[in-house]
């Protein structure tokens, strides 16, 4: 059996790459911020139906005192809004980064790639 060869890719196309790990990877941890208040807030009666839409509705509970915790928990939810406010905040940068087309890590990206990301910013503004 014969061994394929693949091509090796240069460090602009891994600092390509790195940018778009990222930008999931902050992703993917606030989905889990999203879920674990959703959850915490669940257990204190206050039901919110899933997707990002509704992540308002779970902030301004915790927030503004819209429904009853008990006194301890209010601090600890904040910190979790906190959190999801700041992976926002990252997230938003890592996408205005991708979205610059003279950034110097996309210059040798493939054509296939290149059309994966324009599909990725058409879909995510």
């Amino acid at each position: 059996m014969r061994g394929r060869f693949v091509r090796v890719r240069s460090e602009n196309n891994q600092a390509a790459g790195l940018a778009f790990k990222a930008r999931d990877l902050l992703v993917r941890q606030r989905t889990q911020i999203i879920n674990a208040l959703r959850g915490h807030l669940s257990e204190f009666g206050f039901v919110v139906a899933k997707g990002p839409t509704h992540v308002r509705k779970l902030v301004s509970a915790v927030e503004d005192g819209d429904i009853e915790l008990p006194e301890i928990s209010r601090p600890l939810l904040s910190i979790l809004v906190d959190t999801l406010e700041a992976l926002n905040v990252r997230i938003r940068q890592l996408e205005a980064r991708i979205a610059q087309p003279n950034t110097k890590c996309f210059a040798n990206l493939s054509y296939w790639n290149l059309a994966v990301r324009r599909v990725w910013l058409a879909l995510c503004w």
